[in-house]
This record gives C-alpha cells, structure tokens and sequence, in this order.
C-alpha cells in the first residue's frame, strides 16, 4: 500500500498557519501598545523590551528578543533611537540572528 504524502504538506502548513497566525496577532497587539511616552519638554525618554519564546517537542527551538527604544522631544525637534537583537535556534543550531540600529531626527524649518 502506498500512501499520499502531497495531502500532507498542506495540512501541516494550516497546522502551522492556525499556531502562528495567533502568535502574530497577538505581538502586534502588544507591540502597538509598547511605545515611549513622547513630550516636547527636552527629557530622553526610553523603553525597553524583551521577550523569549521556548518550544519542545520533537524539537526544542527557542527565540529571544531585545529592543532599545528612546525619544527626545522639544516643540520644534524630535530626535528618536532604537535598537533591537533577535536570536533564534532550532535543536541547538542558530537559525537566525538579527541586530538593527537606527536613529531620526525631525525638525522644524523657521525662515
């Protein structure tokens, strides 16, 4: 007897769609509410984040999360910074890492 493996392929990318799609969700959710207080009186305000992800089973895969957020404003300039770090494994094998720096200035323009 032979068996069909093309069914099989579809069904564990909606088994994962179904487990992610809420994970995502979710952190946009949470994200969308993490933000740095911004006021225009010239104090450096900052947030940080973290988050980690541990998953067992047939195989342990983890993920960790690390983001810098901090804002100068001024009622004529904002000066804005963040940073983030990503790091993921699966079976003890990194799968993906990930560092971003950025930073925005935005001021007014007077004649």
């Amino acid at each position: 007897m032979t068996r069909d493996t093309h069914h099989s392929i579809p069904r564990l990318a909606l088994l994962s769609l179904r487990c992610l799609l809420p994970a995502l969700v979710w952190g946009v959710v949470i994200s969308a509410h993490s933000q740095v207080a911004v006021k225009p009186d010239g104090q450096w305000r900052s947030l940080t984040t973290a988050g980690l992800t541990v998953n067992s089973g047939n195989t342990r895969a983890t993920a960790f999360n690390l983001a810098l957020d901090g804002v100068r404003a001024t009622e004529s300039s904002k000066w804005s910074a963040s940073a983030q770090l990503l790091h993921t494994d699966n079976a003890g094998q990194t799968t993906g890492e990930s560092a971003v720096v950025s930073s925005q200035y935005n001021g007014d323009i007077e004649p």
